[in-house]
């Protein structure tokens, strides 16, 4: 049986659903078994970076309760980033 890991880009994922959908809901464990098939899934690999509560304590805390979510699908784990400021091209 051929086996696949997947590794979904969160916050490309939520705005370009949030573009195309009408809403920006999404059931990543069905966008999962649809990715997966009939092949054996070994791990899903969520990256995001986390909302600031500082800027934004309602975004940050939906985004909390999303990861939260998250974390009950089976082989999942969610990753953590941080944004950091390119350099500038002179």
């Amino acid at each position: 049986m051929e086996r696949i890991c997947v590794f979904i880009d969160g916050n490309n994922l939520y705005h370009g659903v949030k573009e195309i959908l009408p809403s920006d809901h999404i059931d990543i464990g069905k966008l999962i078994a649809w990715l997966v098939k009939d092949r054996e899934l070994i791990r899903t690999y969520y990256y995001n970076v986390p909302v600031s509560p500082q800027h934004n304590p309602v975004g940050a805390k939906a985004q909390q309760r999303f990861f939260g979510a998250l974390k009950r699908i089976a082989y999942l784990q969610v990753r953590l980033g941080r944004l950091s400021r390119a350099g500038r091209c002179s």
